[in-house]
């Protein structure tokens, strides 16, 4: 899930004082953009290389050699690109919210509210509707973006969605989308809150996927209640989408679309130079052909070198 796009001018560091000088070879590849024009292809949503965040449970750090016990409470005043570092994934305060951290790919990562943020219909209208559409989505990349600060925003990446049909009800989920902020598709869930195998192994039935993990997918509201979440996967039906109950389980089947009880919990991919990568992971990230496509030309990874499209 999700290909990086195109980083405001000015909004990502490049190079530091602690990383080895690379060298600049320019090169044309007029060749690879004919090609895409060509054939009319448009960019595809691509997956980022796999790279499992650190273990939530983890509340130690090697300093020095040293095995070092992190009290999270110590941290509370630490950025939240610090407190990753320290191998922290709960409870991380960015802009107004407080965030989980569900996957780490070299200096990107992604993170979803702990919690619901408010209650609101996934489409204004009760009417078919898919994710690209839908003014759930027309809110979370408006006024939800807007409430964070400037140098919160930049840190915020634009990356490509996969709009995966629903497939147990065989509900189209509508095109691929390119967004900052998003909520997790059914498979997202599963993938990063616990996977039993059942939705894979087409074991779910229609209705709703209930396993072992139904207690890590629970969501409260501000009063402390457990409250459904919205997917942004489609139902069983286009004037439906998928959620999450309010005991954790996976409503496939999903609910109106324009119903305004069911809780958002806003997810994004952050970028940062400064999260640490251990060495297998320092090229992870979108390859030189996905970032082509989105129009970018310079301090493109190839092989050894960074490139620049000329």
């Amino acid at each position: 899930m999700g290909l990086f796009s195109k980083k405001t001018k000015g909004s990502v560091k490049v190079g530091s004082g602690s990383v080895k000088m690379k060298k600049v070879v320019f090169i044309v590849l007029t060749a690879v953009l004919s090609f895409g024009l060509i054939s009319g292809c448009a960019p595809k949503a691509q997956e980022i290389p796999e790279k499992s965040p650190k273990s939530p449970k983890s509340q130690n750090n090697v300093i020095d050699g040293e095995v070092v016990m992190i009290d999270p409470e110590e941290n509370e005043d630490m950025d939240i690109v610090a407190r990753i570092n320290l191998g922290e994934t709960r409870n991380l305060e960015f802009g107004d919210y407080t965030w989980r951290l569900l996957d780490l790919r070299g200096k990107w990562a992604l993170i979803i509210t702990e919690d619901i943020i408010e209650c609101r219909e996934y489409n204004d209208v009760w009417e078919p509707v898919s994710w690209e559409v839908c003014t759930m989505r027309d809110y979370l990349n408006g006024d939800f973006l807007s409430t964070f600060a400037a140098e919160d925003q930049e840190m915020i990446y634009e990356v490509w969605i996969d709009n995966v049909d629903n497939q147990w009800n065989k509900i189209s989920a509508g095109k691929d989308t390119a967004d900052k902020v998003f909520l997790l598709s059914i498979e997202e869930v599963v993938k990063y809150f616990g996977d039993s195998g059942l939705l894979e192994q087409g074991e779910a039935s229609l209705f709703a996927l209930s396993d072992e993990y139904n207690d890590a997918r629970k969501a409260q509201d501000s009063d402390g209640n457990d409250t459904r979440w919205w997917l942004r996967s489609p139902g069983y039906d286009t004037i439906l989408a998928a959620h999450v109950f309010d005991d954790g389980s996976v409503q496939l089947s999903g609910h109106s679309v324009a119903i305004d009880d069911i809780g958002v919990r806003p997810a994004l991919w952050i970028y940062s130079d400064d999260i640490a990568t251990p060495d297998d992971s320092a090229s992870s990230g979108p390859d030189i052909i996905s970032r082509i496509l989105l129009g970018e030309t310079r301090d493109l990874q190839f092989g050894d070198y960074t490139w620049r499209v000329l």
